[in-house]
């Protein structure tokens, strides 16, 4: 079974799909907080002021002068909020399909974990896809993390990993593993592995050692 097709008119983006993954994150403070479009435009606009990017995406400002949801209307008018949509833009015709629709938290999961990929919903066909928005590289590695992520199984396996981060390329080996053995990944086995994987960088570095002996 093909689960890739072509489609070919990605210039009339109103007419022809939705970009779920773009509607989910413009429409959340915390997701739009945490690229790396709204961390260049506060240090520009505010660097002498001491707000912290990671923790605006917590809700929180320790800068009293400052409220969070006037800051993020501030950058939703700005230019950089929409030069920021070129890159959850698709950029081949080509697209892999998805068994079903994704929820709101797969989408968000698959924004922060997988940088070159977003989730499209083709109105003609009725469906939800995955299309890359990078290239110039095998970009496999993406497509199989997402497809955990939304599916919880993959159709595709990539021949190397060079594209993830430490994190998610961790993730991808355990759901590899995860998912041979019970034929697919829940979003509970993603909250657990997410988890775990971030109470473990938090351990100090001695009880790491002891605990890997």
């Amino acid at each position: 079974m093909s689960y890739v097709i072509h489609f070919d008119k990605w210039g009339y983006p109103d007419e022809e799909y939705r970009n779920l993954t773009w509607e989910e994150v413009c429409s959340d403070d915390a997701a739009l907080a945490e690229t790396e479009a709204f961390e260049y435009w506060l240090n520009e606009n505010y660097e002498d002021e001491g707000l912290d990017a990671s923790e605006i995406a917590q809700g929180l400002c320790s800068n009293e002068d400052f409220d969070v949801s006037e800051l993020m209307e501030h950058f939703r008018n700005s230019d950089s909020y929409y030069e920021i949509q070129d890159g959850y833009t698709p950029i081949y015709n080509y697209v892999h399909v998805l068994m079903s629709e994704p929820t709101s938290e797969e989408i968000l999961l698959v924004d922060k974990y997988v940088g070159n990929v977003v989730v499209v919903e083709i109105d003609s066909c009725d469906t939800c896809v995955l299309a890359l928005t990078g290239c110039g590289m095998d970009l496999s590695d993406n497509i199989e993390m997402a497809y955990y992520l939304t599916d919880g199984e993959s159709p595709v396996r990539a021949s190397q990993i060079m594209s993830l981060s430490t994190e998610a390329e961790a993730m991808l080996h355990h759901f590899r593993s995860y998912a041979k053995e019970f034929g697919r990944v829940s979003p509970i086995e993603v909250s657990n592995f997410i988890k775990e994987y971030n109470d473990g960088k938090e351990k100090p570095m001695e009880q790491k050692e002891a605990s890997s002996v």
